[in-house]
């Protein structure tokens, strides 16, 4: 890991393409505060075995395999916790977003689109930041 680059709160609203287009820099550019703000405060919101379930996961890299294992579960039951949380903290992200702004539903899915492709980087990076 020594020397590799980590993804910044930047790279979540990179997606990795079209960092060209003047219409996405502009997204980016107003969004990326108000987003943080609200993403940090839907992960805040999730129950304790919920967060714990992503430290495991994205920090410590535990297997489904090893998660199922240690809660006496099914792999799939993880994998559906999983994704349940992953929407969980979408909608809340979403209305956070809609909230802040007083925007419209459209604009903020716009938003989310552009964030969606790398959410999961940017779980691992506010897990990161609050296990310090």
């Amino acid at each position: 890991k020594a020397g590799r680059e980590e993804p910044g709160d930047d790279a979540v609203l990179d997606g990795g393409s079209g960092l060209d287009d003047p219409e996405l820099a502009y997204l980016k550019e107003r969004y990326r505060g108000i987003f943080r703000e609200a993403f940090e405060e839907a992960v805040a919101s999730l129950e304790p075995h919920e967060r714990n379930l992503l430290r495991l996961h994205f920090l410590r890299k535990v297997t489904l395999e090893s998660l199922a294992t240690m809660y006496g579960v099914h792999r799939a039951t993880i994998v559906r916790q999983l994704a349940k949380i992953r929407e969980t903290i979408e909608r809340a992200t979403e209305r956070g977003l809609r909230e802040k702004l007083g925007a419209e539903r459209r604009e903020v899915e716009s938003v989310m689109d552009l964030i969606r492709s790398r959410f999961d980087v940017r779980v691992e990076r506010l897990l990161e930041s609050a296990h310090a």
